[in-house]
């Protein structure tokens, strides 16, 4: 398995925005979620997440914060974007997996940005670890089954995960 990571992903001023608009408003819609992926059954009361969703691949844009996405976007520069999500988990007493899934049935990237630091991380099926590093950018291919696993340090654990086409693939 291959992983791309870029630490100081975005500059200070784009960085400090995002991260401005998606911990520190009061006023952002997050949405309950009883589960941390789609495939998630688990009973465990921990096991929830907080979510928004800024854009949508039949759908395009879904969300009014979408424009804080931009730098993000324009330093990714993929092909054709399918997917882009904000989760917000709150503490655990210990250290949870989320459970491995795929995020999309496509072969595209996904990629995992961090808006905080924390003792959380992804965790990849064969065991590399991906540490929650205020503007870290993870990317891999989508077929690669990964988790979020929760923090116990930190009042929250924020990312954004993007699905998208990269500029250097080829049509069949």
């Amino acid at each position: 398995m291959s992983y791309e990571i870029k630490d100081n992903f975005l500059d200070d001023v784009n960085f400090n925005q995002i991260q401005s608009v998606f911990i520190n408003n009061p006023n952002f819609p997050w949405f309950y979620s009883n589960g941390i992926s789609e495939l998630d059954t688990s009973s465990d009361i921990y096991k929830f997440q907080f979510t928004h969703s800024l854009f949508k691949e039949n759908q395009g844009i879904a969300s009014d914060f979408f424009q804080y996405m931009k730098p993000l976007i324009d330093k990714i520069n993929p092909k054709v974007l399918i997917r882009i999500k904000a989760n917000l988990g709150t503490p655990t007493p210990t250290n949870i997996e989320g459970g491995y899934h795929t995020d999309i049935n496509l072969l595209c990237k996904t990629a995992v940005f961090y808006i905080n630091d924390n003792d959380g991380y992804t965790l990849f099926e064969d065991g590399t670890k991906v540490e929650s590093k205020a503007n870290r950018f993870v990317s891999f291919d989508s077929h690669n089954k990964h988790t979020g696993v929760s923090q116990t340090n930190s009042r929250v654990r924020c990312v954004i995960n993007i699905n998208y086409i990269p500029k250097e693939t080829a049509w069949y």
